[in-house]
């Protein structure tokens, strides 16, 4: 793990919904996973916002076959709304039987929780399951670019924050 990483097993992180999805946290830290059909989703609270502006990469520590998921990224709606349609970014990601599942970051932002999704269309989805061990952002200065959710300011567009110490 490089000084800049930001990793979190299942014991750290937070379902907060599921959609078409069978899944179990292990003992171990993992997540098992079955989904079901074509938009079948687990949605992950993170244990504290990260600031994507400051996000080289995220890697999905997993087993797989050759199957294609989506990651979403969702901003603090998820909070509030966990089952919340919005979210902000989308990445393809091709699970090829590798163990390591590295993505680049979609637009900057503060992300509260990320989505991982069934996008692909298939008569049968049985094959659509996996074991997620953990979930690493790729940070550029180490965790001081996460901003833990209990200080995280409200955001609107187009707001200034100004610093006045």
């Amino acid at each position: 793990m490089d000084k800049g990483d930001l990793t979190y097993d299942f014991q750290d992180l937070t379902v907060c919904f599921d959609d078409g999805v069978d899944y179990r946290i292990n003992k171990n830290g993992s997540l098992e996973v079955q989904y079901h059909w074509q938009y079948s989703q687990i949605r992950i609270l993170l244990p504290e916002a990260i600031n994507l502006d400051e996000c080289i990469g995220l890697t999905l520590k997993m087993n797989g076959n050759d199957k294609y998921i989506d990651v979403c990224f969702y901003r603090e709606e998820i909070l509030t709304n966990p089952s919340c349609f919005e979210n902000f970014g989308r990445w393809g990601v091709h699970i090829d039987g590798q163990q390591n599942y590295y993505c680049l970051p979609p637009e900057a932002g503060i992300i509260y929780g990320i989505g991982i999704v069934v996008g692909a269309e298939e008569s049968d989805y049985s094959g659509y399951k996996f074991t997620i061990d953990s979930v690493t952002f790729h940070m550029t200065s180490g965790n001081k670019t996460s901003i833990p959710k209990s200080i995280a300011p409200d955001v609107t567009e187009d707001m200034t924050l100004l610093n006045t110490y």
